[in-house]
């Protein structure tokens, strides 16, 4: 078969890219990539170099999601048609929703790995304005997914966010992002730090919470959440409601003491494994305190952990604004190459996901991949995708990641439970070879559909 894909440069959907077309090619499949934005730089391409069935083609046009980019999608608009009527592929796989509806009579696949709209929402708590821009932005994004064959999401959150904020395609699918186990190391000796990856500055992905909270001294251990037993979560479901999420999971409670603050309300975790996107930790239905003594010692301080954080640190266009202060056991690292992150996931015993808006998450599952135990910000994606295989913090609390980060800390044997537990699922779930043939099914299911 052979398959048009087009990509960009920038961050996880290249890495998502390459996976997908490299196990494409050693598949026996022949593959036309295009992409988009910046020209990638030869460390990105050299993964082609032993791919002969690949044939490349970079361009420079903006992508659709940039405010100035109407013009270019035009153009590339037009590219695109020129092109497939030349190299006459089988399907088309369009990582962008603006191509959707090009005018060209070949089966396609659209697939959402984010959108601006739900982005907005997720860090601002509310739609965007409804500016010329954004009403471009939103009649490019409808009417790719209306004309797509089969819309794909990353995520099951993902695809319900579509479907919330835009249209219900007439064929919506799930295929969780893969990565390849055999480029990471999970069986090499840990050192005690906390890892994370991201943008200082990027207010989806939150990384700037590690730095919020200076606590060198944090109580822990004072006591936990028990974990309800299979009776207390069948009270919860016979009231309406859905129980606290998967036994084994290392979750904290938010405060050490049994009685709640005059006028607070009683914060829940209460996530199934496979969580859809409307339960939340404050749905009344699930508003419960569990005061179960537990085998906990009593409270005591600790150090915080030490933290570090690969990513950019300054945002393009600012590059003279001073650099944030950092508490003395956080060290900004700054960009690594992928041979160096993976080096760092390696060592790293833990991984902090502290992501509010995250379709998927490729660094999580790298971290997973190389065995480090995964903290995360509680939102429901992470709860679909991890389950009991990770520990969550309440969301968006500095305070709150900083306990965590201290108990798994200093808790050897929870740590190397959850840090097993992630890898295992990482490998059961979200490997390169599993999402690559759940394309393969996809791109036949169309190309079928389209005949008949």
């Amino acid at each position: 078969m052979h398959v048009l894909i087009t990509s960009d440069t920038v961050g996880g959907v290249w890495t998502y890219t390459q996976e997908l077309v490299t196990g494409l090619a050693t598949r026996g499949h022949r593959v036309t990539l295009v992409s988009f934005g910046k020209l990638p730089n030869p460390d990105q391409t050299a993964w082609m170099r032993q791919l002969g069935s690949v044939d490349y083609r970079p361009t420079e046009y903006r992508l659709e999601w940039m405010e100035v980019a109407e013009r270019d999608i035009e153009e590339s608009r037009r590219y695109l048609e020129f092109l497939v009527r030349e190299v006459q592929p089988d399907v088309l796989h369009f990582n962008q929703y603006c191509y959707g509806d090009i005018d060209v009579d070949v089966p396609r696949i659209v697939v959402a790995h984010s959108d601006v709209v739900s982005w907005w929402v997720a860090v601002h708590g509310g739609e965007p304005d409804n500016t010329p821009w954004m009403q471009r932005y939103r009649e490019h994004v409808t009417n790719g997914l209306r004309a797509a064959d089969m819309v794909v999401a990353p995520s099951q959150w993902m695809l319900d966010a579509v479907t919330r904020h835009y249209l219900a395609p007439q064929h919506g699918a799930v295929i969780y992002n893969g990565r390849s186990p055999e480029l990471f190391a999970p069986d090499r000796l840990k050192e005690d730090y906390v890892l994370s990856v991201g943008r200082i500055w990027d207010e989806g992905k939150h990384v700037s919470l590690l730095l919020d909270a200076d606590n060198r001294n944090i109580l822990i251990g004072a006591r936990t959440h028990a974990t309800p037993s299979k009776s207390d979560l069948a009270s919860d479901s016979s009231n309406g409601g859905q129980g606290a999420s998967s036994e084994g999971a290392a979750q904290l409670s938010p405060e050490p003491a049994l009685s709640l603050p005059k006028g607070r309300q009683p914060w829940v975790r209460a996530q199934n494994d496979s969580s859809p996107v409307e339960t939340t930790d404050n749905s009344p239905a699930l508003q419960r305190w569990d005061t179960k003594e537990n085998d906990a010692s009593p409270g005591r301080t600790a150090e915080a952990p030490d933290i570090r954080i690969v990513g950019w640190t300054q945002e393009p266009g600012r590059e003279k604004k001073a650099l944030p202060t950092c508490p003395p056991n956080v060290h900004l690292l700054g960009p690594k190459s992928q041979d160096e992150l993976r080096h760092r996931y390696a060592e790293a015993s833990i991984y902090a996901a502290t992501s509010r808006y995250e379709p998927f998450g490729l660094s999580p599952l790298e971290a997973a991949l190389s065995r480090c135990a995964l903290v995360m910000n509680d939102i429901p994606v992470f709860h679909e995708l991890w389950g009991d295989a990770a520990t969550y913090f309440r969301k968006d609390d500095p305070a709150d990641l900083s306990r965590a980060l201290a108990n798994l800390s200093q808790n050897p044997e929870l740590r190397n439970r959850l840090a097993n537990k992630a890898f295992l699922r990482a490998c059961q779930k979200f490997t390169a070879s599993r999402m690559v043939a759940e394309y393969e099914s996809a791109y036949h299911q169309v190309a079928l559909e389209k005949v008949a």
